[in-house]
């Protein structure tokens, strides 16, 4: 047999580890994957033009394990060129894209590739994760804080409507399918610098449910020279943030009450109004009559998830709206239409409790 005519075996896994002048935390992050209990994994290690010692570092590991891989680019793409540069490079069912800043428990991929072989119809699975804080010159250094979830427990959630509030799954923690990542347009199809995670996790979901991992399997750094801070500095952070909204009103991956829903979020973060106010406003008696025509053809599944939001997404302050503005829509939708199920189990799950449990699809 001829080597063209030889089949191609890939691991079940890519992790991708993007790197630019992170040689001092590199190391550490390719031991974490090293150490997993999971071995059908291979690792491609992409460099940005570093100019520290991040090649030196990557080349040991080349040499020391075969499924490390080392790609340098010859001038600096940007973050988002050079990923793609190395997605394009892999071919493995599952993807992860792991920070260069970044560690896995060692039983990260095990627990996410179990739970995709075990769902087949989720798209992406992902874990509960802590934070720390690498910054000598912080008070808080050395620091460690567990990053909230609104989920309480392992499963398959529909996370389209609750992630519009908030983004709260990150890449480093995230196993994604290739064949959902190239239906939808591959990595961050809109080139959004700050945000294309988020619009990602989003676009999976309209394609399927997420599995979560109740279980902290990752350890995300704090440092002072983040991409995130960088963003933010530039005016990039807002702009996205914008558009991300704009996108997925424009898209009809989603139904228009989804869509709606993501306006009203657009105006929470532009004005600080109560997430409930806003939607009341949408389609309210000073509207347009258009607006009101338009938007009352959707109103109760708009306000089902509005209310999910606010009822679901509950950090230590919750800053979308209060629990009882969200139960008032959902007494509102059902006294409309009293065979709205969403709305009931909804209400008659949430009515007097504290803490979200989280919708499970089953």
């Amino acid at each position: 047999m001829s080597e063209e005519q030889q089949p191609h075996i890939f691991p079940k896994v890519d992790v991708i580890v993007p790197t630019y002048d992170y040689g001092h935390y590199l190391n550490a992050c390719l031991a974490s994957i090293r150490a997993q209990t999971y071995a059908d994994y291979s690792v491609l290690i992409i460099d940005n033009a570093s100019e520290d010692d991040t090649e030196k570092i990557a080349r040991h590991w080349q040499n020391r394990d075969s499924r490390f891989r080392y790609v340098r680019n010859d001038t600096n793409l940007g973050l988002m060129a050079s990923v793609l540069k190395a997605y394009a490079l892999t071919r493995a069912e599952l993807v992860l894209f792991l920070s260069a800043d970044d560690l896995l428990e060692p039983r990260f991929l095990a627990l996410a590739v179990g739970a995709l072989d075990q769902h087949p119809e989720c798209t992406f699975a992902y874990s509960a994760w802590k934070m720390f804080v690498d910054d000598p010159g912080s008070q808080n250094h050395g620091a460690e804080y567990r990053y909230f979830s609104p989920h309480d427990c392992s499963g398959c959630y529909d996370e389209a409507a609750l992630l519009l509030a908030h983004n709260w799954i990150t890449n480093s923690f995230t196993l994604f399918r290739r064949e959902v990542c190239d239906a939808v347009g591959g990595v961050n199809p809109t080139d959004l610098q700050h945000v294309g995670d988020w619009y990602t996790w989003m676009l999976f979901s309209a394609k399927g449910p997420a599995c979560y991992i109740h279980e902290r399997l990752g350890r995300y750094r704090i440092h002072a020279n983040t991409e995130t801070n960088r963003l933010v500095a530039n005016y990039r952070s807002g702009y996205d943030h914008i558009r991300f909204y704009d996108l997925i009103f424009e898209s009809e991956l989603w139904p228009m009450p989804i869509r709606l829903a993501a306006k009203a979020h657009q105006s929470r973060w532009l004005t600080g109004e109560p997430l409930t106010l806003i939607a009341r406003k949408m389609g309210g008696e000073r509207a347009e009559p258009l607006m009101r025509h338009f938007v009352s053809r959707y109103r109760d599944a708009f306000y089902v998830a509005i209310a999910q939001s606010v009822l679901q997404y509950t950090p230590s302050k919750n800053f979308l709206d209060t629990p009882e503005n969200a139960l008032a829509l959902l007494r509102e939708v059902l006294l409309h239409d009293s065979s709205n199920a969403q709305a009931a189990m909804l209400y008659q799950s949430y009515r007097g409790q504290g803490r979200s449990k989280g919708l499970l699809i089953t």
